[in-house]
């Protein structure tokens, strides 16, 4: 029975650290805002807002 409650508890705090690092993690990325044309776009584009994620540079 103390092995499940370990096993439990390891998993508790697990799960909680995934919690932690999702609050936190946000914060740490970098934010570039530019401006930019694209041609050919429909009206209905105009003065929207683009997110453009890469993995390195």
């Amino acid at each position: 029975m103390k092995k499940i409650k370990y096993i439990l508890l390891g998993l508790l705090g697990f799960i909680a650290a995934i919690l932690i690092w999702g609050l936190i993690e946000p914060y740490l990325l970098d934010r570039e805002s530019q401006v930019a044309t694209i041609a050919n776009l429909p009206a209905v584009w105009e003065g929207q807002k683009l997110l453009l994620s890469g993995i390195g540079r």
